[in-house]
């Protein structure tokens, strides 16, 4: 069995299956954005490995739960070598796999992927005086103002107000003397699991304790729902913060970046 070329959206349940790992696969496809080529991998009929190109040269892939993959290393690697590809982004098994893989490369550390289960969730006292408020896409201009002050890039405005609307995630805004300046949002709530999601403060604000605070409001009830969460992070500082509030790193995401020329 080979890889074979796919549409993405064949692939879309392969990828719900871990919302933690494969959130930006998820993202792009419910933004309605475009791959510049899409594979799978079969197992009895169903995809259990699927390799995403986006037209940036970046690479994702997504793995079914309980699948090895450690049996189809060469296809894989066959595969990435008929590629036209910058960077992986992966995590997991196969992230190990391709680790291992014999063409030339960089490798980095990028996010970390932490959870934190009803039981583990430790809410912190002592909490700042700010005026919170469960956010509706009326509220997503003040939003998008702050997350441009915070963010390189964040998910786009219709994206936020589709899932807002749709309750696929909530937001929580925290206000100072009327003026946004803490989110928190979630995203792809299920009955079991959400993931958290665009967690910031205003710059001139930070270090107050404002953005801890308007993440336990968010997180308190979906807690209270039986929900396990998930989140990434790559900043020391936050995940401090997340590991006080119960969550523990479960992964990472390597950064594979291709070596095609050697001087």
């Amino acid at each position: 069995m080979k890889f074979v070329e796919a549409k993405a959206e064949s692939l879309y349940s392969l990828a719900t299956e871990d919302y933690a790992r494969n959130y930006f696969i998820c993202y792009t496809m419910d933004n309605h954005q475009n791959y510049e080529k899409v594979y799978m991998f079969e197992d009895n009929g169903e995809p259990a490995i699927g390799v995403f190109l986006r037209k940036t040269g970046i690479v994702q892939m997504a793995l079914k739960n309980g699948f090895n993959p450690e049996t189809h290393v060469s296809e894989l690697e066959q595969l990435l070598a008929s590629l036209n590809w910058k960077q992986i982004n992966i995590s997991g098994k196969l992230g190990e796999l391709v680790n291992q893989m014999r063409f030339k490369k960089i490798v980095r550390e990028g996010a970390f992927i932490a959870r934190c289960k009803p039981e583990q969730f430790n809410a912190l006292n002592n909490q700042p005086i700010l005026e919170y408020r469960w956010l509706t896409s009326g509220a997503l201009n003040e939003v998008v103002e702050l997350y441009q002050k915070v963010f390189k890039g964040f998910a786009s405005f219709d994206y936020m107000m589709a899932k807002l609307d749709s309750k696929k995630g909530r937001a929580v805004g925290g206000y100072l003397e009327g003026k946004l300046i803490s989110v928190a949002q979630s995203d792809y709530e299920t009955d079991k699991s959400a993931l958290i999601v665009g967690v910031a403060t205003d710059p001139n604000y930070q270090g107050k304790g404002y953005g801890r605070v308007c993440l336990e409001k968010l997180c308190e009830p979906l807690i209270k729902e039986g929900k396990t969460l998930y989140l990434q992070y790559d900043s020391e500082i936050a995940g401090k913060l997340y590991q006080n509030l119960g969550f523990e790193v479960i992964d990472n995401i390597l950064q594979i970046e291709r070596i095609l020329n050697e001087v």
